[in-house]
């Protein structure tokens, strides 16, 4: 009977280290996944050698990912987008994106804010590995210039945590150099700069 107990304790101690290490593993995955997505949602954005994107089409970035599937009813930063004009080639030529992944829901205080979305429950949307919506942010800080703005835009994904750790409306200058230490669990790919402080 001790012999059984201590083969029991050892099964439940090597059973406990297995899900740990597996646990592991699926967060790596996941954080995976969302890089992969945030690439490919960036190339939907910018273009690459063989396909155009929004901006080549466009002239400029979407003001939210749902562009990327609805042609904007309004402006984008008081420009006025028009279909696409086979004879110009200019103009939305969408979807940029084929696969939505879900639909847009905002949650203020996991910082899910309407500006990242329209909030109707059917808007899609582009989920990161935790199954929540990858947002673009563009910095409205004070004193940039559209240009400079566009030039910090980033998709975010919350992270583990569900919890988006840069807020679009901070008007902290210095949010546009984002230091590791601001951005905890959060997944960030710039479109126009380099990762990193």
């Amino acid at each position: 009977m001790l012999e059984l107990m201590v083969v029991v304790a050892i099964l439940v101690i090597l059973g406990g280290i297995v899900v740990l290490q597996s646990s592991g593993v699926e967060l790596d995955a996941k954080e995976s996944a969302t890089k992969v997505t945030m690439a490919a949602i960036r190339s939907a954005i910018l273009g690459s050698p063989g396909a155009p994107g929004f901006r080549d089409d466009v002239g400029q970035i979407p003001g939210k990912l749902e562009e990327l599937f609805n042609m904007p009813a309004t402006t984008i930063a008081g420009k006025q987008v028009k279909a696409f004009d086979i004879h110009t080639s200019i103009g939305w030529h969408g979807p940029y994106l084929m696969n939505a992944t879900g639909i847009y829901k905002s949650n203020i205080p996991d910082g899910f804010i309407n500006t990242y979305g329209t909030d109707d429950g059917k808007t899609p949307s582009v989920f990161d590995g935790w199954r929540l919506p990858i947002i673009l942010q563009i910095p409205t800080t004070a004193g940039l210039s559209l240009d400079e703005q566009v030039a910090y835009a980033r998709l975010v994904s919350a992270g583990p945590n569900g919890i988006i750790n840069l807020q679009s409306e901070i008007k902290d200058p210095d949010i546009i150099n984002i230091n590791p230490s601001i951005v905890g669990d959060d997944v960030i790919l710039y479109l126009f700069r380099a990762n990193g402080p």
